[in-house]
Formats: structure tokens, C-alpha cells, sequence
């Protein structure tokens, strides 16, 4: 059996997958396998991924979604850890090697993922790392490898991987955590973060050796709407996260959710304000349709949208000073008390 299984997955990506399955094979780490998961594609996708002959291991199915996909690599991977590749990503050729080591470094970590860029298609470099700000800043500048225990928290406020080409995971965790939700279309991958991180660590390596390619015809859309896109799955997350965390940290599960409510209402408002105020209008409609009880803020931004700025902005203020009243009020209250 092979150390290393590579699980890439596409979906007519004819003009990517090629580059991305080469960057597979050229791994300067050799004890591996590569398995391609062709989902669906109507593109002439299998045919770019067959004329690499016995490389590669192709497997054909129906569509099933990104999360399929990887199900279905998983499923037919031998190795005992097991790294992801979008099929229109890249990877240095040391990445493999790199998280190898990382694992044996620290054998308690459930999961290693490495820092990169995102790039289009003409080269140009979009975003100088692929880690959240405070995964950079934890890391620091000097720092070869540091496993943070208790990424549970953190990944419930903020995705800290951007793209799962960046992941490798222990296939012992992968079978014990369960197989990706196919229910989310777009951040399964957070879903999986997040299961994992319940009950194992994380070890981040600071190098860039993944190239996370931006194109706006991605499952994800157009930039400027990501965050919205996003948001959705990652509220459905969290809600499932209610039932299945640890006991002691559903209460921060709470906090992240309605934080994470505020948060897509607050982009919403502000897309619709300077896009397309009739998207933002359904978007936040369909927020505060699924828990509008709660979550105040939703019903308060889709009325905003409806009136002229300048009149928002003087109701905000109005809407803000009362909420700042409401907290004094009880702060006092609680001193007396």
C-alpha cells in the first residue's frame, strides 16, 4: 500500500486538470498513489485525465458534488494519510513531502495543511497566503511547524484553510469523523474541518506550496459574492454543529452562530448597496425566513435596503444608540444587584 493517496477531484475542468494531476506526479515524495475522480464531466475532462495512462488511477461517476467526489477518492484510496487536490489547483513539488514530515513530527495531528497563494488565470497573485490572519500571525515569521490543539474554536468564527489542496488528513480520522456531507454544496470542506477538529489537533505549516486558482466560473461564483455563498452552508454548519459538538462547547457554538447570522446580514446590506440591491433583498429574505425569530438584525438590514442611505444610515445610528442604552441599562442593573 502507498504512504500518501492523492484524492484529486473535477468537474469539467478540461483546461486545468492536466497541470493540476502533473503537479501530482511530480512530487518529489514517491511513495504515493494519485486517484482522479471524474465527476460527471461532459467536457472532455476523462479524456485528458485516460491519456496519462497507468499514472493515474481515473475513476468515472455519476455528478455527485465536490463532496462526493471526495467520497468517493477516499473510498477507493490505499494510504494511510490521504491529500486532497481541486483538479484546477497546483501544487510545489515538495508539498507532499513537506506534510509527511509534519505528520511524523507530530503524530497527534489529525490533520496538516500548508500555506499558498490564490492566482488567476494569467499568473497574477490575488492573495499573498491561503491561512486566516490569526493561523499568520500564530505562525509568525520564524516558525517551522506549530500544532494548535484547540483549532475547534477558531474554526467555528472563521474558516482558517481556504481550499482542501491545501489538506492532508489521517485516513484512521477520516474513517472515524465520517465522509463529507453532500448537503453542502459549497463549504463541505468547513464541515469536515470541523468534525475533526472536535476531537483532534491541527499543525499548521507556514510555507506556500499550493497555488489556489481564482476563476469566476468556480462553484463559488463570482468573487464579490463568495462571502454570501458561503455563508449560507456555514450557518447550516453550525445549526448541525448544535447536536453534534462536545457538551462544554455548544455555548460557543451559540455565539458563533448568531455572530455568523449578523455577520451575512451586515454583507448582504452592504452588496445590495452597492451591486444589486434586488439579490441582497432575496439573500437576506432568505435569512431571516430560516430563524427570523432570532436573529433581528436580518429583518432590520432588508427593511434598511428599501429606503434611501442617507435615511438608513440616520436609523442605524438612532438603532444603535438604543442598543447601546439597553446595554448600560442592564450593566447597571447587574451592579446593583
Amino acid at each position: 500500500m502507498p504512504r500518501v493517496s492523492v484524492v484529486v477531484t473535477t468537474h469539467n475542468q478540461r483546461a486545468y486538470v492536466a497541470a493540476a494531476i502533473e503537479s501530482a506526479l511530480g512530487q518529489t515524495f514517491a511513495d504515493r498513489e494519485v486517484v482522479v475522480v471524474d465527476d460527471g464531466s461532459t467536457d472532455g475532462t476523462d479524456a485528458i485525465v485516460a491519456s496519462l495512462g497507468d499514472r493515474v488511477r481515473l475513476i468515472r461517476q455519476e455528478n455527485q458534488g465536490v463532496a462526493g467526489s471526495r467520497n468517493t477518492g477516499v473510498l477507493n484510496a490505499g494510504g494511510e494519510l490521504v491529500a486532497f487536490l481541486d483538479g484546477d489547483d497546483l501544487w510545489e513539488p515538495n508539498k507532499l513531502a513537506v506534510q509527511v514530515e509534519a505528520a511524523e513530527r507530530y503524530p497527534q495531528a489529525g490533520l496538516v495543511a500548508v500555506d499558498g497563494v490564490l492566482f488567476d488565470d494569467a499568473g497574477a497573485i490575488l492573495g499573498p497566503t491561503l491561512f486566516a490572519d490569526r493561523i499568520r500571525e500564530m505562525l509568525g515569521p520564524d516558525v517551522a511547524l506549530v500544532p494548535h490543539r484547540r483549532c475547534y474554536g477558531q474554526l467555528l468564527h472563521e474558516n482558517a484553510i481556504s481550499t482542501m489542496s491545501q489538506v492532508m488528513v489521517r485516513r484512521k480520522v477520516l474513517d472515524e469523523v465520517g465522509p463529507s456531507d453532500r448537503r453542502f454544496s459549497l463549504s463541505s470542506d468547513c464541515d469536515l474541518y470541523l468534525r475533526i477538529a472536535a476531537w483532534h489537533d491541527f499543525a499548521f505549516v507556514p510555507r506556500r506550496l499550493v497555488r489556489w486558482r481564482y476563476h469566476a466560473r468556480s462553484a463559488s461564483g463570482p468573487i464579490h459574492r463568495r462571502r454570501l455563498a458561503w455563508a449560507t452552508d456555514d450557518i447550516a454548519i453550525l445549526k448541525k454543529q448544535l447536536d453534534q459538538a462536545p457538551a462544554d462547547l455548544v455555548g460557543e457554538v451559540r455565539r458563533a452562530l448568531r455572530d455568523r447570522v449578523g455577520r451575512a446580514a451586515r454583507d448582504a446590506y452592504a452588496y445590495g448597496r452597492t451591486h444589486e440591491r434586488a439579490f441582497a433583498a432575496r439573500y437576506l429574505l432568505d435569512l431571516a425566513r430560516r430563524d427570523w425569530t432570532r436573529h433581528g438584525a436580518v429583518v432590520t438590514r432588508l427593511l434598511a435596503l428599501g429606503v434611501p442611505e442617507a435615511l438608513a444610515a440616520r436609523l442605524g445610528s438612532v438603532s444603535r444608540a438604543v442598543a447601546g442604552y439597553k446595554q448600560r441599562a442592564q450593566m447597571r442593573y447587574h451592579a446593583r444587584q
